[in-house]
């Protein structure tokens, strides 16, 4: 059950970076599960089209782009390392913004299941060191990124953009250095 109305997203186009896998792979089935057209990037043309084809399956609208957006010349305007994605988002708020586009990014804490936390977490003592660091005492889901994603792109959210917009259980509010202690502990 959703938070969200039915179609909330409907009429709009929403493009989804590295959208054939994890978390931006749920971001990308919530956004089409609302209504929106889906456009999916992805380095892996194999995962690309599977996630185009998990998407369509469910009687949703879904292109596959492949590209990777660490290669200059197959993404022109895509010239940030991760450390500049901020900065990046408010420019292209600022440039993009009298056109009606809105620019915003999400800064995700420590979500359960993915491979970013497998790697950096691999053991249940580690993952519990990290869900005891967390304000909020758990992990957070691919869903909660998704939520956040979905609200973005709704007209709830028509005055946000240029936002960089943590969705970690509060733990930004603690510093990276807590992580990394939780992490290495």
């Amino acid at each position: 059950m959703s938070v969200f109305k039915e179609g909330l997203l409907k009429g709009k186009v929403a493009f989804v970076t590295g959208g054939s896998s994890g978390i931006n792979l749920r971001i990308a089935e919530r956004l089409a599960e609302a209504g929106a057209k889906v456009a999916v990037n992805g380095r892996n043309v194999e995962k690309l089209e599977g996630a185009v084809r998990g998407i369509t399956s469910r009687g949703h609208t879904a292109l596959g782009f492949p590209a990777d957006v660490r290669d200059y010349a197959a993404v022109e305007h895509v010239c940030a390392a991760k450390a500049g994605v901020d900065m990046l988002t408010r420019v292209l708020a600022m440039e993009w913004g009298g056109a009606g586009v809105r620019i915003n990014s999400i800064s995700p804490g420590p979500i359960e299941g993915t491979e970013g936390m497998e790697r950096l977490a691999p053991s249940e003592a580690a993952h519990e060191r990290v869900r005891q660091l967390v304000p909020l005492q758990r992990m957070g889901t691919r869903d909660d990124i998704a939520n956040l994603a979905l609200f973005l792109c709704s007209d709830a959210a028509s005055y946000i953009t240029g936002a960089v917009l943590p969705c970690d259980g509060g733990q930004t509010l603690l510093g990276g250095a807590a992580l990394v202690a939780a992490l290495t502990g």
